[in-house]
């Protein structure tokens, strides 16, 4: 367990601050981080990563990873930067976290297996790309987006099947689970690429500026989309 002590107020949990990486897990195994303030880096605040070595289409690492209480924070432009990297794990579970400002994503899903992220708040700060929310590649599967709460004026909510960095002979993202998720003012809410048995279910979706839903011709086409019990 590596756990932040709890200070004094304002600033209760430890600060973090963030270089090329905020805390980054190589091959980890039944590992409990919680409790920090990471913020500031030019790449991942958090990185739990398998084996660096590994080739592309090997196995996830089983990780067995738990991420609690953190607090993320970004303020400045840096085009890597993300909040949550996993890459190349299975089982590790992020919930009850906050991600305040990012440029590329807030969360990132890499070739990473039965993985989930619950009750977050996602939040998007001035001056900043905040291209995406979650991002989900190819090469995932078995993926849960649950309880997530955006804040205004974000451009896309959440890609899945997103190709970039792939190889051509990656498997597409699969059984991908986005459910009871807020999303208001955001440009797009759900975008398609290289997806297949995704479900959409229990999510408000408000006053999006251009679409609910797409698919992207270079990643896709998406197949076996579920959509129940939504209210746009």
């Amino acid at each position: 367990v590596i756990r932040g002590e709890l200070g004094e107020e304002p600033a209760r949990d430890p600060y973090v601050k963030a270089t090329e990486f905020g805390i980054r897990l190589v091959r980890p195994r039944h590992v409990i981080l919680r409790d920090f303030m990471v913020g500031n880096g030019t790449g991942p605040l958090i990185s739990v990563e398998g084996d660096p070595a590994a080739d592309a289409n090997a196995a996830p690492w089983e990780a067995n990873v738990k991420l609690f209480g953190l607090r993320l924070m970004q303020t400045m432009s840096a085009p890597a930067q993300c909040g949550l990297r996993f890459k190349g794990v299975s089982r590790v579970d992020a919930a009850n976290l906050s991600c305040r400002g990012w440029n590329r994503a807030a969360a990132i899903f890499e070739r990473s297996r039965q993985c989930s992220l619950q009750q977050a708040v996602l939040d998007p700060a001035k001056g900043l790309p905040q291209e995406t929310g979650v991002l989900v590649g190819q090469g995932c599967s078995q993926i849960a987006c649950v309880l997530l709460t955006f804040g205004p004026r974000l451009n896309t909510a959440f890609r899945v099947g997103a190709c970039e960095g792939s190889t051509p002979d990656a498997p597409a993202a699969s059984e991908v689970l986005v459910s009871r998720c807020s999303v208001p003012n955001a440009r797009c809410f759900l975008s398609l690429g290289s997806a297949e048995k995704v479900r959409v279910e229990f999510n408000t979706v408000t006053d999006p500026a251009a679409c609910v839903w797409r698919a992207e011709p270079d990643c896709g086409p998406p197949s076996l989309v579920q959509f129940d019990h939504n209210i746009f």
